[in-house]
């Protein structure tokens, strides 16, 4: 029942079939931030939902708020998609949380935030320093 494995399961399942595996995921996982995020991904780059992507989105920041890896994709969607407003709503809402505790979560994200060369930097460099390296797009 793990999330993360349910979501490299939507990854890589034909795009044919993705909606159905994005359903047994949640049924499965219904709890789970990376399954949530892989419904919101296939929403936004398959579907082309960008509403409904969002809503999943946000969904998963209140599931697990401190994953990083949840963090970064949630703002290179909106730097592909959103507009001003919705860009400042999320950077807000990233700042905020940076600033009451702690996000430490993520594959992704730690391997960038645990990397000497970037133990100096800001919150906001950090996520720069993500979104560099995996949403180069």
């Amino acid at each position: 029942r793990s999330g993360l494995l349910w979501a490299k399961a939507v990854e890589l399942e034909p795009k044919e079939t993705r909606h159905a595996k994005t359903v047994d995921a949640l049924k499965h996982c219904e709890n789970d931030v990376h399954a949530v995020m892989a419904v919101a991904k296939f929403f936004w780059k398959d579907k082309g939902m960008i509403a409904k992507a969002r809503k999943w989105y946000q969904n998963a920041t209140s599931i697990n708020s401190c994953n990083g890896d949840l963090w970064g994709e949630f703002f290179a969607f909106e730097l592909a998609e959103g507009d001003g407003a919705t860009q400042v709503k999320v950077a807000r809402a990233y700042a905020r949380l940076q600033h009451e505790q702690q996000i430490n979560r993520g594959l992704k994200w730690n391997a960038i935030q645990k990397r000497v060369a970037n133990w100096h930097l800001t919150a906001t460099e950090r996520m720069k320093a993500f979104l560099t390296e995996h949403y180069p797009e």
